[in-house]
């Protein structure tokens, strides 16, 4: 089968991210940036990711920064479920694939082109086996008079887990404990995102608060957020969780952003 072509994802993940002011730039002007995307699927105990490597020249983008210090709420929000705008990216070329090696795992990203509009991606769908919290070492090759040659170890986002019971209904004078596993390496490195969504009328969220955290395994979220969640019916609530894992590295006039995500979504309470 052939490899396909992706959304890349990363321009509109750290949406909310970037709301908390947690975010970091990649790219400008004069400048080579490469993005990539790995998010971690866990189905029947079995993970993979399905990495999109893009590169270009003179972009600039935001990309959430989890070595900064969290713990931040906001909200409510109301929630935009439409499609950021498509990005005019003047892309250039990174060499005929990309390696990407977990442990004896190695894989080709092959290179898919639609017009002038380039992307690295597995060869087949279904994604690579994956160990999350695992390192990967990425390798590009480079291309001559495009992207340099770089190498870039990071770490896959562990997948969520011990997610503790979400009090639909906490006091008005009461805060939401948020409890979850924390990972057992690198947890300075790793950030988590709890999107606590509702509709006071009930049906599909219209409104959320957005707190990304650090990833030590648990949060009390200040009462103040918390009216329109409490007075909400449960059909009108939904919790989604995200665990991040980003990297930057810069090599002389080429910067590389890296992110990897696991998120799962809660809608039975508590």
């Amino acid at each position: 089968m052939a490899p396909i072509r992706r959304p890349l994802a990363i321009l509109a993940i750290p949406l909310a991210l970037a709301a908390c002011d947690l975010s970091s730039s990649l790219g400008g002007s004069n400048t080579l940036v490469g993005l990539g995307l790995a998010p971690i699927s866990v189905t029947n105990n079995t993970a993979t990711v399905e990495p999109v490597l893009q590169f270009a020249r003179n972009a600039a983008f935001q990309l959430p920064n989890t070595a900064v210090p969290a713990d931040q709420c906001q909200g409510p929000v109301a929630i935009d479920n439409t499609n950021p705008p498509a990005t005019d990216l003047d892309e250039v070329d990174a060499g005929q694939s990309v390696s990407w090696q977990q442990g004896q795992t190695q894989e080709d990203l092959v290179k898919v082109a639609s017009g002038t509009e380039v992307q690295y991606v597995p060869s087949s769908a279904g994604g690579i086996p994956a160990q999350p919290g695992a390192l990967v070492t990425i390798t590009i090759p480079g291309a001559t008079d495009g992207y340099p040659a770089m190498t870039i170890v990071a770490r896959l986002a562990e997948e969520i887990t011990g997610v503790g019971p979400i009090n639909p209904a906490p006091g008005p004078a009461q805060g939401l404990l948020l409890q979850w596993d924390a990972p057992t390496v690198a947890q300075d490195s790793s950030k988590i995102e709890f999107l606590l969504q509702y509709n006071t009328a009930g049906g599909t969220p219209n409104q959320q608060i957005i707190c990304r955290l650090n990833d030590d395994g648990t949060y009390s979220v200040d009462p103040v957020f918390l009216t329109g969640w409490r007075l909400s019916p449960d059909n009108g609530k939904k919790v989604i969780i995200t665990r991040y894992r980003s990297y930057f590295k810069t090599q002389t006039d080429a910067q590389f952003g890296f992110l990897s995500t696991h998120a799962i979504t809660k809608t039975t309470f508590p």
